[in-house]
């Protein structure tokens, strides 16, 4: 009877270490979507979108030049080669450390590199003291001889292996009917997986820009996970979330951001709370969902 209950003990074993093994080779073969937090402490936005099987990484914007090291090691632990970098718009706490990177390599290959195309006299026209165009001069100067960059134009589709990406929103005439250019020109995209799809909203963030989108794109904004506009704050209303209808939400926003009562972040999150969506934010970064 013993060496039955052995020979049993034995074979379950080794079928969950065949069982294990498959799930691992499962996971590396998965688009994984990875939120990080921002090392200034500050709100900001860094997400990559990784398939380790096929060593395809993509990165998406990356924050304040204080997580310049968060980025590089992330990419460096995925092999140093970015297969595609989108960056939403030219905000410090989207592109400073995409161009940290771009004045320090440090080994890091960047195949292309897709944005929305800001006309810089404009920027420097309507831009705020928040806007710091400075930013944005100096991602302009480090790309301009660089012919892996892209601008994308509203309605255009890539591809990144067996991932689509289709453009919502870019710098263009409809993105100026409501004010605030640096923000409303963000691109609005969706990457769409084998299985699964997220919407990024990046930091459009007005209710007149989110009917626009819903009034051109109908059932297409519909997506598995988004990307909450504006880092949760001061953010479109709840008809947009409702329309899109995800099953999870991204609030690129540190505590402090969520928390304060000056802030709106906190009206985000009672309404996933009301709709038992699950969300997520930096309390909890990295956090990350597949497309598979």
């Amino acid at each position: 009877m013993r060496k039955i209950i052995r020979i049993v003990a034995v074979c379950l074993m080794a079928f969950i270490l065949v069982a294990c093994g498959r799930n691992t080779e499962q996971e590396k073969d998965s688009w994984v979507v990875t939120q990080y937090g921002d090392q200034s402490g500050k709100q900001g936005m860094f997400y990559t979108i990784y398939n380790e099987k096929k060593d395809v990484l993509v990165v998406v914007d990356g924050g304040w030049k204080d997580n310049t090291e968060l980025v590089r090691s992330v990419i460096h632990t995925a092999g140093g080669h970015v297969t595609a970098w989108i960056v939403t718009h030219y905000h410090p706490d989207h592109v400073e450390a995409l161009n940290e990177i771009l004045m320090e390599p440090d080994g890091i290959v960047i195949d292309a590199i897709y944005d929305s195309p800001m006309d810089p006299g404009e920027y420097l026209q309507v831009a705020k003291e928040w806007d710091s165009p400075e930013t944005f001069t100096n991602y302009l100067e480090l790309t301009s001889e660089l012919p892996c960059v892209h601008h994308l134009a509203r309605g255009d589709s890539f591809s990144v292996s067996d991932l689509t990406f289709t453009v919502y929103n870019t710098y263009d005439e409809t993105a100026k009917i409501s004010g605030d250019i640096p923000n409303n020109a963000s691109l609005v995209f969706k990457v769409q997986g084998p299985k699964k799809s997220m919407l990024f909203c990046a930091d459009v963030h007005t209710n007149e820009m989110a009917q626009k989108l819903m009034s051109l794109y109908g059932d297409a904004l519909k997506a598995d996970y988004l990307q909450a506009g504006h880092h949760g704050n001061n953010s479109i209303d709840r008809e947009f979330y409702d329309w899109v209808s995800p099953s999870v939400i991204f609030l690129d926003a540190p505590d402090w951001l969520v928390v304060e009562e000056k802030y709106q972040t906190d009206e985000l999150v009672a309404y996933c709370q009301e709709n038992d969506i699950l969300h997520y934010w930096y309390a909890s970064a990295p956090n990350s969902v597949t497309l598979d």
